[in-house]
C-alpha cells in the first residue's frame, strides 16, 4: 500500500497553525508508514537546525518527507552506515574483503563501538579487528571523511589506532598494522589518473627504488562520485560504489542488482528502525554542517584536475613536436619513442 502523503497534506494545512498539531493526532493508513506526528517532529528538528534557517515551510517540509520516505537508509549518512554495519557483520566482512583483497574470516568490533555518538560526531568510525585465513589479524578504521581538511584527519586516526595498542612502559612497540578506509561522497585531485579510477591505495615505500617501508599502515580512499559506470557488468568495488550512491533511490530491488546484496537491502530498509532509530537516523540526514567543505573539495579537484589535464596536455604537445624533428633527421621511430617517451604507435602516427 502507498504511503500516506504526508508532504501534501501538511502543505496544504500550511496556513493554520493549528492544523499541525491536528495531524499530530492523525494515523497513517499504512501501518509500515509513517505517523504524521513523526514529520511534524521532524520538521520541528529542521525548524531548530540554524542551517536551514533559509529555507521555507514548503522545502522544509519536502526534506523531511524525501528522507523518512524512501525506502533504504542513505549508506553514506554516517549513523546509517554503522546501523547496518555494526549489526551484520557478516555484510560488513563482504565490503572489507571486495576493498582490501583479503580473504576475511571473522572480524571483531573494537570496544567503544555504537551508534550514540554518531548523530552528534560526524567522524565517529567504525573500527573492528580482521582475522585472515592465513592466521593474520589487522585493525580497519572505516570514515566518512568530508572536511577539507580530510587528507591530515586520515593521518591522524592512523596513527592514533597504532599508539592506542602502545601502552606507557612497553619496551617493544608490537601491533596491529592499521588499515584506514575513507568513504568519500566527493572527489579530490590526484593528478592525472585513469577516470575509471575509484579507489587509490597509499603505502609507505622508498622513492626511488619502491621498497616497501612496511605495512604499519595503509590508506584506502574510496571516491563514490568517479563511479560513472550502471547496469550489471561492475567489478566488486563498483558493485559498491553504484549501491552507495544509489541506495535512497531504490523503492524495491533493481534487476540489475547483484543477489550478494539482497541481504543488506533486506536489513537496511528504514522500516526495520525503531522509532529513537528512525529519530537519530533522520538528525543525522539533516546535521550538514560540511556542506560548504563538501563544495569547496569538489571545486578544488575541479581546478587542479583541469590544471592537470592542461599541463599533461602541453606535455604531450611538446613531445610530438620533438619527435617530428627527430623524424626528420632521420632516427628511428624506436629511437624517437625511446627519446620522447612516447609510443611506438603514437610516433607512427606523426609520420
Amino acid at each position: 500500500m502507498e504511503k500516506w502523503p504526508i508532504a501534501k497534506c501538511l502543505l496544504q494545512f500550511l496556513g493554520d497553525s493549528s492544523s499541525l498539531a491536528h495531524l499530530a493526532n492523525m494515523k497513517t493508513n499504512d501501518s509500515k508508514g509513517i505517523w504524521p506526528a513523526e514529520l511534524v517532529q521532524y520538521k520541528e528538528i529542521i525548524d531548530a537546525n540554524p542551517n536551514y534557517s533559509s529555507y521555507t515551510e514548503e522545502e522544509k517540509i519536502l526534506l523531511a518527507d524525501r528522507i523518512m520516505n524512501s525506502t533504504y537508509a542513505d549508506l553514506t549518512n554516517n549513523w546509517a552506515f554503522q546501523w547496518v554495519f555494526l549489526n551484520n557483520p557478516e555484510i560488513l566482512i563482504m565490503f572489507l574483503a571486495d576493498i582490501l583483497e583479503e580473504d576475511i574470516v571473522s572480524i571483531s568490533y573494537l570496544p567503544n563501538q555504537g551508534l550514540a555518538a554518531t548523530v552528534n560526531d560526524k567522524q565517529a568510525s567504525l573500527d573492528v579487528i580482521c582475522h585472515t585465513t592465513d592466521g593474520r589479524q589487522f585493525i580497519v578504521e572505516m570514515q566518512h571523511n568530508r572536511k577539507s581538511d580530510f587528507r591530515n584527519r586520515i593521518f591522524f586516526y592512523g596513527a592514533s589506532a597504532i599508539h592506542r595498542q602502545v601502552k606507557a612502559g612497553d619496551t617493544k612497540y608490537d601491533y596491529d598494522s592499521v588499515r584506514i578506509i575513507a568513504i568519500q561522497n566527493f572527489i579530490t585531485s590526484h593528478g592525472v589518473v585513469p577516470r575509471d579510477k575509484i579507489l587509490f591505495r597509499y603505502e609507505f615505500r622508498e622513492a626511488e627504488t619502491q621498497e616497501l617501508y612496511g605495512t604499519q599502515m595503509r590508506l584506502y580512499m574510496l571516491e563514490l562520485p568517479r563511479m560513472k559506470k550502471a547496469g550489471a557488468e561492475l567489478n566488486k568495488l563498483e558493485e559498491w560504489c553504484y549501491m552507495f550512491r544509489n541506495f535512497p533511490n531504490f523503492v524495491g530491488i533493481p534487476n540489475e542488482i547483484n543477489p550478494r546484496f539482497h541481504k543488506l537491502m533486506d536489513v537496511a530498509r528504514i522500516n526495520n528502525m525503531n522509532d529513537e532509530e528512525r529519530k537519530s537516523y533522520f538528525s543525522s540526514s539533516i546535521d550538514d554542517n560540511e556542506r560548504e567543505d563538501i563544495a569547496k573539495a569538489n571545486f578544488d579537484y575541479g581546478k587542479e584536475e583541469g590544471r592537470a589535464e592542461g599541463i599533461a596536455e602541453g606535455e604531450a604537445a611538446k613531445a610530438k613536436a620533438i619527435a617530428k624533428k627527430l623524424l626528420a633527421m632521420g632516427l628511428s621511430v624506436e629511437q624517437v619513442a625511446e627519446g620522447t617517451g612516447l609510443s611506438v604507435e603514437e610516433v607512427k602516427a606523426l609520420g
